[in-house]
């Protein structure tokens, strides 16, 4: 599905409060995240995933969200918000599960 239509497809079923999450190869992050803002939409919070420590990340997870309304006059321009970055390793140098990694899957894995 072409990004545009997804952004227009979530920004029509996002209730007013509600979070969408996306998660993207990290050389789509860019095309994706330009386009958000013609939809009302912005990224609340950005998860970068790394899958071994010592390398780049290499896809990230979006919560995205409908920028919040004000009182002011309509303008052109959407307020001001903040993304939250954060970054997770899957695995440690030595190929094991990271804690961050454990106690996010612990729930779903019998052997962690």
């Amino acid at each position: 599905m072409p990004f545009a239509e997804l952004q227009s497809v979530i920004s029509q079923l996002l209730a007013p409060q509600g979070t969408a999450s996306v998660i993207l190869p990290l050389q789509s992050l860019a095309s994706f995240t330009q386009q958000l803002n013609t939809y009302g939409l912005f990224v609340a919070k950005q998860l970068d995933i790394i899958s071994i420590e010592g390398k780049v990340a290499n896809r990230s997870i979006l919560a995205i969200q409908h920028y919040p309304t004000t009182t002011e006059p309509q303008t052109l321009t959407h307020p001001a918000v903040e993304t939250q970055y954060h970054q997770m390793t899957i695995r440690d140098k030595q190929e094991r599960y990271s804690e961050t990694m454990i106690d996010l899957c612990r729930p779903f894995y019998l052997k962690l």
